[in-house]
């Protein structure tokens, strides 16, 4: 079944102004959950809150009990670390040219939201303030019941969204958070790495795309559809480009040891 992937401005669109979703294989990058849970933070090696690695719902369970009794007493600055290291980590690296940025938690979100813990999710948000912790609930239960499926950013997506981001980043302007940026590239990443179609409504990812890739970009009801089901060849570098390649960035993997 063909994969179709929502960036987190339509799925906004959808909760805020009621719409269902298209009855299609809805999807959402990791990336895209975390935007949409709150779950990243301004500061670039930080999240606002964790959530913790767990292989199996059972386990999932036992592991929502204990940290419900261990944060009673916590205050909201230590609940919100708890799980910092009980959770997957990539590291990416990008020499001096921009800030190193720590990606937290993207196959534990996605594991979350695929097996439909509501309870896991919804505790680790906690750490938020209340009215931010009840956008996050509203917006749970929305992916819940549309049943969205998640796939999570992994070291190959990772690595191929450096090879976009370097490229997008040579030839278009990003945004005055450059991590914004980067959120759309490694959505863009995951959607190719998947063979999935991208669903926006973002013109310039998808003239880069376009342009980078060589991939079918499409005008549909809800937007751009982003089309890298067919088999393509994408370039690795750009008109303007020159073929250069930054070596000093790179993408660092740590698993928490079981």
């Amino acid at each position: 079944m063909t994969l179709h992937l929502f960036d987190t401005q339509l799925v906004s669109y959808a909760i805020n102004k009621g719409r269902d979703l298209p009855s299609l294989d809805v999807a959402i990058s990791s990336t895209t959950a975390q935007e949409l849970l709150l779950i990243q933070s301004p500061e670039p090696t930080r999240n606002n809150y964790y959530i913790p690695t767990s292989p199996s719902s059972l386990r999932a369970g036992r592991l929502l009990n204990i940290i419900r009794k261990a944060s009673r007493s916590w205050p909201g600055n230590r609940r919100a670390t708890m799980a910092m290291h009980q959770t997957d980590r990539l590291i990416l690296n990008f020499g001096r040219d921009y800030p190193a940025v720590v990606e937290y938690s993207h196959q534990a979100v996605a594991s979350a939201l695929n097996r439909g813990d509501f309870g896991l999710l919804e505790h680790m948000a906690r750490a938020l303030e209340p009215a931010r912790h009840r956008v996050v609930v509203r917006r749970l239960h929305f992916l819940l019941d549309h049943k969205v499926r998640c796939v999570p950013l992994g070291q190959t997506s990772c690595e191929t969204g450096l090879h976009l981001f370097q490229a997008f980043a040579l030839n278009f302007a990003l945004k005055n958070n450059f991590r914004n940026s980067l959120n759309d590239i490694l959505t863009l990443a995951v959607a190719q790495t998947s063979s999935a179609f991208l669903h926006t409504d973002d013109e310039l990812l998808g003239r880069f795309a376009r342009l980078h890739s060589a991939v079918p970009v499409n005008r549909v009801e809800e937007g751009i559809s982003i089309d890298f089901t067919s088999p393509t060849v994408p370039r690795r570098t750009n008109r303007g480009t020159k073929g250069y390649v930054n070596h000093g960035w790179r993408v660092r993997t740590y698993r928490r040891a079981h």
